[in-house]
């Protein structure tokens, strides 16, 4: 191990070199940040370049970015459902029966949320 210097405690040659390596990492990192971003471009550019052809055959570009979003966040939600062990998948099923049919939807849920405002109303009210 170095001796520290006399000065201020720390081995000026030993932290110049140690402060070098993590420079030369992070400019690294930016670097390699820099290529990916510009990969991404393109691939963001081809993807733009395929909602202009699907405008072009008449496909409406808002609403077709609204199907491809939902099936995104579709797949997410299966994910989601399977990193779960296997127990825990089926106390998630045995909890989304339990909501019902659509209690896992926002509007079923907004549903659910209502019922249960008006039965702590009516357990009020009594």
């Amino acid at each position: 191990m170095a001796q520290p210097a006399k000065g201020n405690g720390f081995d000026q040659a030993t932290l110049q070199a140690i402060v070098g390596k993590i420079e030369g990492n992070l400019a690294d990192l930016l670097s390699e940040r820099g290529a990916y971003m510009q990969r991404c471009r393109v691939i963001r550019e081809a993807i733009t370049a395929v909602y202009d052809d699907a405008k072009e055959h008449g496909i409406p570009k808002k609403e077709l970015r609204a199907v491809i979003r939902t099936r995104e966040l579709e797949r997410k939600i299966e994910q989601t459902r399977a990193d779960l062990e296997a127990d825990e998948q089926a106390t998630f099923e045995q909890l989304q029966d339990a909501l019902g049919d659509f209690g896992h939807t926002p509007l079923g849920q907004a549903a659910l949320d209502g019922a249960r405002r008006g039965e702590a109303l009516d357990s009020l009210r009594q």
